[in-house]
């Protein structure tokens, strides 16, 4: 796994798509329970490798109490591709209070966050540094 991710999104065409910086409006996707915290929604899928490898890390900071997590599977829901315009997965959106997180975030001098957005898979160490500065 490297240590860096790159942004694959059209930001302009999200907001063109709809206002999804509020995650209620991801209840249509099985997301729920997420107004408190730091929440994490990933857009995965069965066949995305690097989404497993992602998952597991995911799994193991929700179950020590840095996050909440929740998974929305392409294969299951192919609309939210067309929706979000994610055109590379894994794409992680960050979630702070039940708002998208509005702010980007940079390590090492590399943007992995964008308007609370990071597409692609980085290493463990890196992720637990953004989730501290969320």
């Amino acid at each position: 796994m490297n240590n860096y991710s790159y942004n694959v999104i059209d930001y302009n065409s999200l907001e063109k798509n709809g206002d999804f910086t509020n995650i209620e409006l991801l209840k249509n996707f099985g997301i729920d329970n997420t107004e408190e915290g730091i929440s994490i929604v990933v857009i995965t899928s069965k066949w995305c490798n690097s989404c497993k490898e992602l998952t597991l890390i995911l799994q193991k900071f929700r179950d020590e109490g840095l996050i909440n997590f929740f998974k929305i599977n392409i294969d299951e829901n192919p609309s939210i591709s067309q929706i979000l315009d994610i055109r590379t997965i894994p794409a992680l959106f960050f979630f702070k209070d039940g708002s998208l997180l509005n702010k980007d975030i940079e390590i090492y001098e590399f943007p992995f966050i964008k308007k609370g957005i990071m597409v692609g898979i980085t290493s463990e160490d890196v992720l637990k540094e953004i989730i501290n500065l969320v």
